[in-house]
């Protein structure tokens, strides 16, 4: 049997909403040997933003697919309705944008996560060791 992963999820959370949006997260799509994500380092689970890019992140971005299933529990947790967290959700594939909680974001088109982060007028933090 084949895994559905019929939706693309962008979430953005504000640096202090992370820990809890990654403790939903280990309820609705926890990690494959059951122990939960370590909520101290959330630039394990998101890219780092801000408004200029620079350092520190004042936003933790990150974009993955996700079954019906687990599209569900993500929406019943209130990932669209939890302050400090911005929601997304798109087509896979195709990433034409379904449903947001932004304000007056625009449905039926491209979107990419980083529109989200565009969106939020938010860039990704330059490390100070590139690769």
């Amino acid at each position: 049997m084949t895994t559905d992963w019929v939706h693309l999820v962008h979430v953005i959370c504000a640096a202090d909403a992370m820990a809890g949006a990654v403790a939903a997260l280990d309820v609705a799509f926890p990690c494959d040997d059951g122990q939960p994500r370590d909520t101290a380092h959330p630039d394990r689970y998101g890219s780092a933003l801000s408004a200029d890019g620079k350092a520190p992140a004042t936003h933790y971005g990150a974009s993955f697919s996700v079954t019906e299933e687990i599209r569900q529990r993500l929406e019943v947790l209130g990932l669209a309705q939890t302050p400090g967290v911005s929601y997304w959700r798109c087509t896979n594939p195709g990433g034409v944008l379904e449903s947001s909680n932004w304000p007056g974001q625009q449905t039926g088109i491209p979107f990419l996560f980083d529109d989200s982060a565009t969106v939020m007028g938010l860039q990704r933090v330059q490390s100070e060791y590139p690769i």
